[in-house]
């Protein structure tokens, strides 16, 4: 069964606008869209995060040795290896 059309031929109103609302939701014109976009960071950033969140979970002992890894220390002085 078909709307009545108003005295002027046309469809009426609230015909038109549930057509609309038909269509805008076909399309996709009502939905809420969020873009979240995150800067590009940098390397010294994502370290600088990852030690403050290294410092909330691990010791301060083990926290040095994560960030800063030891070095071999060499032996200063002669050792009587290197001289001819």
């Amino acid at each position: 069964m078909h709307p009545k059309p108003d005295i002027r031929g046309e469809p009426k109103d609230s015909i038109k606008l549930r057509a609309a609302e038909l269509m805008g939701k076909h399309y996709g014109l009502f939905t809420d869209r969020i873009e979240a976009v995150k800067p590009p960071r940098s390397s010294e950033e994502i370290q600088l995060e990852l030690e403050a969140k290294l410092q909330q979970f691990l010791p301060i002992n083990k926290r040095l040795s994560l960030i800063r890894p030891q070095t071999v220390a060499r032996p200063t002085g002669s050792s009587g290896s290197d001289s001819v």
